[in-house]
């Protein structure tokens, strides 16, 4: 009638283990068998399991706020800067690793050569392809980007130095040319040919330009109708909001539902 404490010091973590061994044991030492907390009779049923997702959900709203990312300067300055979408979205793949590069790809069973196909100078992963692989470099060199002098290892940190050390421009460029260094790679590899790097930083550097004008001159002004359409008899209308903080990764939502004469009927948020 007490813990196993040997067992429970093998398999259980000490903040754990100091948990556990503080729960009473019964007197009458019934069998083991599985319990659902959330029921009073210890059966799990849908809609219970259903009330705990949403208190779940609200819990997330409610939480305290996370500890700070010491990337999130770089997330922002990805989906905050005006290029195409999809050259955020390949940086983005690339601060978190998910490029197919051959590094990567050995990793989930490739078994090719793994060395760099623009300079066959050392292995193709993410700070060799836009960093310290030659082509790379004459990329930066010809679009004179400040490259940092310090001995950075990965390509996060290595984009996180740069957020914090030129303007906003110069970051959408450079997010840019990280798109022509990846297209060019992608091109030599199923193509065998690749743009000259001069070639590469006049063509991607005018696009931020480009994008920017597209996006800001002759654009359509939309209003937006505040007024409310009522449901068809005997019918409820539910209206939701919701809102993300990025910053501490806190989110909410809002619904309200009124019938068909515009009267409040029930709200949850």
């Amino acid at each position: 009638m007490c813990w196993e404490v040997e067992k429970i010091e093998k398999w259980f973590p000490p903040v754990d283990r100091d948990l556990i061994l503080t729960i009473p044991l019964s007197r009458r030492a019934p069998r083991d068998r599985l319990i659902w907390h959330f029921h009073n009779k210890g059966f799990f049923i849908t809609r219970s399991a259903y009330y705990v997702a949403r208190d779940m959900a609200l819990g997330l709203v409610l939480a305290p706020p996370r500890a700070p990312d010491a990337y999130a300067k770089i997330w922002s300055a990805i989906w905050n800067a005006k290029v195409p979408n999809k050259v955020a979205l390949q940086v983005w793949r690339a601060c978190e690793n998910i490029l197919p590069n051959r590094i990567c790809l050995s990793s989930k069973g490739y078994m090719g050569d793994t060395t760099c196909p623009m300079c066959a100078g050392g292995g193709e992963e993410n700070m060799h392809v836009f960093v310290r692989c030659h082509y790379a470099q004459e990329v930066w060199r010809a679009a004179t980007i400040p490259m940092p002098t310090t001995s950075i290892t990965e390509f996060k940190n290595w984009l996180l130095y740069l957020v914090n050390n030129v303007g906003k421009e110069t970051f959408a460029k450079v997010t840019m040319l990280i798109w022509g260094i990846w297209k060019n790679r992608n091109t030599q590899v199923w193509e065998g040919s690749k743009q000259h790097p001069h070639d590469v930083v006049l063509m991607t550097i005018s696009w931020p330009e480009d994008f920017v004008k597209a996006n800001s001159d002759g654009k359509q002004q939309y209003t937006r109708s505040n007024s409310w359409s009522k449901p068809p008899e005997g019918w409820l209308k539910c209206n939701i909001d919701g809102a993300f903080k990025a910053q501490s990764g806190q989110s909410g939502a809002g619904f309200v539902f009124r019938d068909s004469r515009g009267q409040f009927r029930a709200a949850t948020a």
